[in-house]
Protein backbone atom coordinates (compact mmCIF):
# COMPACT_ATOMS: atom_id res chain seq x y z
CA UNK A 1 0.00 0.00 0.00
CA UNK A 2 1.81 3.08 -1.16
CA UNK A 3 1.16 6.88 -0.56
CA UNK A 4 -1.59 8.38 1.71
CA UNK A 5 -4.39 5.68 1.60
CA UNK A 6 -3.80 3.39 4.32
CA UNK A 7 -3.47 6.51 6.42
CA UNK A 8 -7.00 8.19 5.24
CA UNK A 9 -8.78 5.21 6.22
CA UNK A 10 -7.19 4.16 9.38
CA UNK A 11 -7.81 8.23 10.73
CA UNK A 12 -10.66 10.32 11.81
CA UNK A 13 -11.52 13.82 11.92
CA UNK A 14 -9.55 14.37 8.83
CA UNK A 15 -11.14 14.41 5.31
CA UNK A 16 -9.49 13.30 1.94
CA UNK A 17 -10.47 14.97 -1.70
CA UNK A 18 -9.68 14.58 -5.72
CA UNK A 19 -11.32 14.93 -8.29
CA UNK A 20 -12.75 12.28 -8.51
CA UNK A 21 -13.51 11.31 -4.84
CA UNK A 22 -14.42 14.88 -3.33
CA UNK A 23 -15.89 15.17 0.22
CA UNK A 24 -15.52 13.08 3.30
CA UNK A 25 -13.57 9.59 3.42
CA UNK A 26 -14.02 6.96 6.13
CA UNK A 27 -13.56 3.63 6.73
CA UNK A 28 -16.50 2.70 5.42
CA UNK A 29 -15.98 4.06 2.40
CA UNK A 30 -14.05 1.43 1.08
CA UNK A 31 -10.30 1.66 -0.39
CA UNK A 32 -9.11 4.67 -2.15
CA UNK A 33 -6.44 4.65 -4.74
CA UNK A 34 -5.04 7.73 -4.05
CA UNK A 35 -2.72 7.29 -7.34
CA UNK A 36 -5.70 6.63 -9.84
CA UNK A 37 -6.45 10.71 -8.97
CA UNK A 38 -5.15 14.00 -10.54
CA UNK A 39 -4.09 15.14 -7.14
CA UNK A 40 -4.71 13.87 -4.05
CA UNK A 41 -4.94 15.97 -0.87
CA UNK A 42 -5.72 15.47 2.74
CA UNK A 43 -7.14 18.52 4.98
CA UNK A 44 -6.99 18.29 9.37
CA UNK A 45 -7.70 21.00 11.51
CA UNK A 46 -10.62 23.18 11.27
CA UNK A 47 -13.43 21.99 8.53
CA UNK A 48 -15.65 25.14 9.70
CA UNK A 49 -14.34 27.46 6.97
CA UNK A 50 -16.14 30.43 9.01
CA UNK A 51 -13.66 29.67 11.77
CA UNK A 52 -10.42 29.08 10.08
CA UNK A 53 -7.79 31.90 10.80
CA UNK A 54 -5.31 30.30 9.16
CA UNK A 55 -4.43 27.71 6.11
CA UNK A 56 -1.33 26.00 5.98
CA UNK A 57 -0.30 23.56 2.88
CA UNK A 58 2.04 21.00 2.49
CA UNK A 59 3.24 19.25 -1.12
CA UNK A 60 4.82 16.23 -1.08
CA UNK A 61 5.92 14.50 -3.82
CA UNK A 62 6.41 17.16 -6.45
CA UNK A 63 9.00 15.13 -7.80
CA UNK A 64 8.29 11.49 -8.14
CA UNK A 65 11.25 10.33 -6.72
CA UNK A 66 11.32 11.80 -3.65
CA UNK A 67 9.22 10.73 -1.31
CA UNK A 68 10.02 11.34 2.30
CA UNK A 69 7.44 13.90 2.74
CA UNK A 70 4.81 11.73 1.81
CA UNK A 71 6.71 8.65 3.56
CA UNK A 72 6.50 11.09 6.72
CA UNK A 73 3.12 12.10 6.44
CA UNK A 74 2.09 8.90 6.73
CA UNK A 75 3.82 7.68 9.46
CA UNK A 76 2.67 10.86 11.50
CA UNK A 77 -0.94 10.21 10.79
CA UNK A 78 -0.25 6.60 12.49
CA UNK A 79 0.92 8.39 15.31
CA UNK A 80 -1.59 10.23 15.94
CA UNK A 81 -0.05 13.60 15.32
CA UNK A 82 -2.22 15.44 13.14
CA UNK A 83 -5.22 14.61 15.08
CA UNK A 84 -3.78 15.52 18.62
CA UNK A 85 -1.93 18.94 17.59
CA UNK A 86 -4.76 20.36 15.30
CA UNK A 87 -8.13 19.77 17.75
CA UNK A 88 -9.88 22.73 18.71
CA UNK A 89 -7.91 24.68 16.49
CA UNK A 90 -8.79 27.41 14.21
CA UNK A 91 -5.79 26.25 11.55
CA UNK A 92 -6.32 23.98 8.60
CA UNK A 93 -3.29 21.97 7.67
CA UNK A 94 -3.84 20.99 3.79
CA UNK A 95 -1.49 17.86 2.63
CA UNK A 96 -1.55 17.63 -1.26
CA UNK A 97 0.88 14.77 -2.95
CA UNK A 98 1.51 16.40 -6.32
CA UNK A 99 2.66 14.27 -8.40
CA UNK A 100 1.28 10.86 -7.63
CA UNK A 101 1.94 8.89 -11.14
CA UNK A 102 5.54 10.05 -10.61
CA UNK A 103 5.64 8.68 -6.86
CA UNK A 104 3.99 5.40 -8.45
CA UNK A 105 6.34 5.08 -10.34
CA UNK A 106 8.97 6.21 -8.29
CA UNK A 107 10.20 8.69 -11.29
CA UNK A 108 11.22 12.40 -11.16
CA UNK A 109 8.58 13.05 -13.58
CA UNK A 110 6.68 11.64 -16.00
CA UNK A 111 6.26 13.80 -19.30
CA UNK A 112 7.59 17.45 -18.23
CA UNK A 113 9.42 18.81 -14.36
CA UNK A 114 6.99 19.96 -12.81
CA UNK A 115 8.64 22.02 -10.89
CA UNK A 116 9.58 24.29 -13.51
CA UNK A 117 6.16 24.84 -15.18
CA UNK A 118 4.46 27.52 -12.25
CA UNK A 119 4.86 30.38 -14.78
CA UNK A 120 3.11 33.35 -13.88
CA UNK A 121 2.41 34.14 -17.74
CA UNK A 122 0.63 30.51 -18.05
CA UNK A 123 -1.10 30.18 -14.36
CA UNK A 124 -4.78 31.94 -13.38
CA UNK A 125 -5.29 33.99 -10.28
CA UNK A 126 -8.48 35.65 -8.91
CA UNK A 127 -8.11 38.91 -10.71
CA UNK A 128 -5.31 37.93 -13.03
CA UNK A 129 -5.91 36.12 -16.53
CA UNK A 130 -2.93 34.92 -17.72
CA UNK A 131 -1.67 35.90 -21.68
CA UNK A 132 -0.97 32.22 -22.35
CA UNK A 133 -3.49 30.21 -20.47
CA UNK A 134 -1.83 26.55 -19.22
CA UNK A 135 -4.86 24.95 -21.02
CA UNK A 136 -3.96 26.23 -24.27
CA UNK A 137 -0.79 24.55 -24.50
CA UNK A 138 -0.77 21.64 -26.94
CA UNK A 139 1.12 19.46 -23.99
CA UNK A 140 -1.92 20.46 -21.54
CA UNK A 141 -3.41 17.35 -22.09
CA UNK A 142 -0.70 15.06 -23.15
CA UNK A 143 1.97 15.59 -20.92
CA UNK A 144 0.63 14.54 -17.51
CA UNK A 145 2.70 17.12 -15.12
CA UNK A 146 1.20 20.71 -17.43
CA UNK A 147 -2.34 18.69 -16.53
CA UNK A 148 -1.49 19.56 -12.61
CA UNK A 149 0.10 22.34 -12.29
CA UNK A 150 -3.44 24.95 -12.55
CA UNK A 151 -4.52 22.29 -9.54
CA UNK A 152 -1.57 23.01 -7.32
CA UNK A 153 -1.28 26.63 -8.37
CA UNK A 154 -4.99 27.43 -6.78
CA UNK A 155 -3.83 25.25 -3.79
CA UNK A 156 -0.79 27.84 -3.10
CA UNK A 157 -3.15 30.78 -3.75
CA UNK A 158 -5.27 29.67 -1.12
CA UNK A 159 -2.91 29.05 1.70
CA UNK A 160 -1.37 31.56 3.81
CA UNK A 161 1.80 29.72 4.71
CA UNK A 162 3.26 26.99 3.00
CA UNK A 163 6.19 24.43 2.49
CA UNK A 164 7.04 22.10 -0.47
CA UNK A 165 9.17 19.27 0.86
CA UNK A 166 11.91 16.99 -1.62
CA UNK A 167 14.96 14.85 -1.49
CA UNK A 168 18.01 15.24 -3.40
CA UNK A 169 19.60 12.81 -5.84
CA UNK A 170 23.38 13.50 -4.05
CA UNK A 171 24.07 13.01 -0.34
CA UNK A 172 23.71 16.23 1.52
CA UNK A 173 22.66 17.83 4.78
CA UNK A 174 19.15 19.14 5.44
CA UNK A 175 18.37 22.58 3.89
CA UNK A 176 15.90 25.33 3.46
CA UNK A 177 15.33 27.29 0.18
CA UNK A 178 12.70 30.34 1.19
CA UNK A 179 10.99 32.48 -0.62
CA UNK A 180 12.92 35.80 -1.23
CA UNK A 181 11.16 38.32 0.69
CA UNK A 182 11.98 38.77 4.72
CA UNK A 183 8.93 37.13 6.19
CA UNK A 184 9.96 33.80 4.33
CA UNK A 185 13.77 34.29 5.07
CA UNK A 186 13.13 34.56 8.53
CA UNK A 187 10.79 31.59 9.05
CA UNK A 188 13.04 29.55 7.57
CA UNK A 189 15.50 29.91 10.28
CA UNK A 190 13.03 28.88 12.70
CA UNK A 191 13.50 24.95 11.37
CA UNK A 192 15.94 22.60 12.38
CA UNK A 193 18.13 22.52 9.18
CA UNK A 194 21.22 22.77 8.78
CA UNK A 195 21.50 25.74 6.18
CA UNK A 196 19.06 28.01 4.71
CA UNK A 197 19.90 29.48 1.50
CA UNK A 198 18.42 32.82 0.76
CA UNK A 199 17.84 33.77 -3.20
CA UNK A 200 18.39 30.63 -4.58
CA UNK A 201 14.50 30.72 -5.91
CA UNK A 202 15.15 33.59 -7.88
CA UNK A 203 17.91 31.70 -9.91
CA UNK A 204 15.51 29.09 -10.73
CA UNK A 205 12.54 29.83 -13.09
CA UNK A 206 9.39 28.00 -12.77
CA UNK A 207 8.74 26.80 -8.95
CA UNK A 208 6.35 26.54 -6.81
CA UNK A 209 8.14 28.80 -4.09
CA UNK A 210 8.52 31.11 -6.98
CA UNK A 211 4.53 31.10 -7.64
CA UNK A 212 4.20 31.68 -4.07
CA UNK A 213 6.39 34.73 -3.69
CA UNK A 214 4.44 36.28 -6.67
CA UNK A 215 1.23 35.38 -4.74
CA UNK A 216 3.14 37.40 -1.33
CA UNK A 217 2.88 33.90 0.20
CA UNK A 218 5.42 32.57 3.41
CA UNK A 219 7.00 29.91 1.63
CA UNK A 220 9.65 27.60 2.12
CA UNK A 221 11.14 24.31 -0.27
CA UNK A 222 12.88 21.85 2.50
CA UNK A 223 15.36 19.64 0.97
CA UNK A 224 15.86 17.21 3.78
CA UNK A 225 18.88 14.37 2.36
CA UNK A 226 19.38 12.49 0.10
CA UNK A 227 16.30 9.73 -1.65
CA UNK A 228 17.41 6.29 0.14
CA UNK A 229 18.59 8.09 3.26
CA UNK A 230 16.37 6.55 5.65
CA UNK A 231 17.41 9.93 8.17
CA UNK A 232 15.78 11.86 5.60
CA UNK A 233 12.30 10.65 6.65
CA UNK A 234 12.74 11.94 9.95
CA UNK A 235 13.97 15.25 8.93
CA UNK A 236 10.94 15.55 7.03
CA UNK A 237 8.75 14.43 9.95
CA UNK A 238 10.79 17.29 12.51
CA UNK A 239 10.00 19.96 9.28
CA UNK A 240 6.00 18.78 9.35
CA UNK A 241 5.87 19.25 13.26
CA UNK A 242 7.84 22.75 13.40
CA UNK A 243 5.47 23.90 10.55
CA UNK A 244 1.99 22.79 12.02
CA UNK A 245 2.47 23.55 15.51
CA UNK A 246 4.80 26.53 15.24
CA UNK A 247 6.46 25.59 17.82
CA UNK A 248 10.70 25.89 17.67
CA UNK A 249 12.78 23.54 19.26
CA UNK A 250 15.99 24.17 17.28
CA UNK A 251 17.45 26.79 14.19
CA UNK A 252 18.67 26.69 11.35
CA UNK A 253 23.04 26.67 12.16
CA UNK A 254 24.23 28.53 8.91
CA UNK A 255 22.61 30.76 6.24
CA UNK A 256 23.84 31.29 2.91
CA UNK A 257 22.74 33.47 -0.23
CA UNK A 258 22.83 31.99 -3.64
CA UNK A 259 22.52 33.80 -7.19
CA UNK A 260 23.61 32.01 -9.32
CA UNK A 261 23.64 28.21 -10.87
CA UNK A 262 25.37 26.23 -13.13
CA UNK A 263 23.79 25.15 -16.17
CA UNK A 264 24.44 21.13 -17.57
CA UNK A 265 24.79 22.02 -21.52
CA UNK A 266 25.93 19.82 -24.12
CA UNK A 267 29.19 18.23 -24.06
CA UNK A 268 29.26 18.89 -19.39
CA UNK A 269 31.72 16.36 -17.84
CA UNK A 270 33.39 16.99 -14.40
CA UNK A 271 37.04 17.36 -14.49
CA UNK A 272 38.04 16.53 -11.28
CA UNK A 273 35.95 14.27 -8.41
CA UNK A 274 32.38 15.28 -8.49
CA UNK A 275 31.72 17.83 -5.95
CA UNK A 276 29.60 17.08 -2.40
CA UNK A 277 26.90 19.09 -1.37
CA UNK A 278 28.45 22.28 0.91
CA UNK A 279 31.75 21.42 -0.48
CA UNK A 280 33.71 24.32 -0.34
CA UNK A 281 35.35 25.86 -3.42
CA UNK A 282 37.84 28.33 -3.76
CA UNK A 283 38.09 31.02 -6.29
CA UNK A 284 39.15 29.84 -9.62
CA UNK A 285 38.90 26.59 -8.61
CA UNK A 286 37.94 24.43 -12.23
CA UNK A 287 35.07 21.86 -11.80
CA UNK A 288 34.17 20.74 -14.95
CA UNK A 289 33.77 21.60 -18.93
CA UNK A 290 30.92 21.43 -21.55
CA UNK A 291 31.11 22.61 -24.86
CA UNK A 292 29.86 25.47 -25.08
CA UNK A 293 31.54 27.88 -22.62
CA UNK A 294 34.92 25.41 -21.82
CA UNK A 295 36.19 25.61 -18.42
CA UNK A 296 33.51 25.84 -15.56
CA UNK A 297 34.97 27.83 -12.12
CA UNK A 298 34.48 29.28 -9.22
CA UNK A 299 34.33 33.18 -9.83
CA UNK A 300 33.71 34.11 -6.25
CA UNK A 301 36.46 35.67 -4.99
CA UNK A 302 36.13 34.04 -1.23
CA UNK A 303 35.43 31.07 -2.60
CA UNK A 304 31.93 29.37 -2.72
CA UNK A 305 29.90 26.26 -1.48
CA UNK A 306 28.37 24.06 -4.12
CA UNK A 307 24.51 23.47 -2.89
CA UNK A 308 22.54 20.80 -4.68
CA UNK A 309 25.17 19.33 -7.02
CA UNK A 310 23.32 16.38 -9.08
CA UNK A 311 23.92 12.84 -8.96
CA UNK A 312 21.90 12.25 -12.53
CA UNK A 313 22.85 14.84 -14.95
CA UNK A 314 19.77 16.09 -16.91
CA UNK A 315 20.55 18.54 -19.98
CA UNK A 316 19.20 22.06 -18.97
CA UNK A 317 19.05 21.39 -15.40
CA UNK A 318 21.24 21.89 -13.12
CA UNK A 319 24.59 20.47 -11.94
CA UNK A 320 24.99 22.71 -8.46
CA UNK A 321 24.22 26.22 -7.62
CA UNK A 322 26.40 28.32 -6.22
CA UNK A 323 26.37 29.53 -2.47
CA UNK A 324 28.04 32.29 -0.32
CA UNK A 325 28.11 33.08 3.46
CA UNK A 326 26.20 36.32 4.19
CA UNK A 327 29.05 37.23 6.80
CA UNK A 328 31.42 36.55 4.08
CA UNK A 329 29.94 39.15 2.06
CA UNK A 330 29.70 41.50 4.52
CA UNK A 331 33.26 41.12 4.94
CA UNK A 332 34.36 41.69 1.79
CA UNK A 333 32.33 44.79 1.44
CA UNK A 334 34.43 46.51 4.77
CA UNK A 335 37.70 45.41 2.85
CA UNK A 336 36.52 46.97 0.33
CA UNK A 337 35.85 50.16 1.80
CA UNK A 338 39.28 50.03 4.15
CA UNK A 339 40.89 49.87 0.96
CA UNK A 340 39.42 53.02 -1.20
CA UNK A 341 39.86 55.01 2.03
Amino acid sequence: MTLLDEAIRNSTGSSSSSEETPGESSEEDGPIDLLSTVVTKLCFGCVDESRVTKKKLITVCMHGDETCGMKATNELIKEGFFLKELQNTTTRVTIVVANPRGAEANKRFIDVNLNRIFHEDRLRRKGVEPPSPIENDPLFTTAYEVGLVQKLANEIEECDEYIDIHSTSAGSLPFALPAADPESEKLATSFAVDFVIQKLVKSVQGTSIGWAQILKKKAICFECGQHTDVKTIEVAKRVIKRFVTDRIEETAKNVLQCESNQVIRKGFHFVRTPPVAFERVSCNEVLAEDDEVGKIKCTASAGAYIIMPTANPILGEEAWFWGEVLEMKKEEKVEKVEKEM
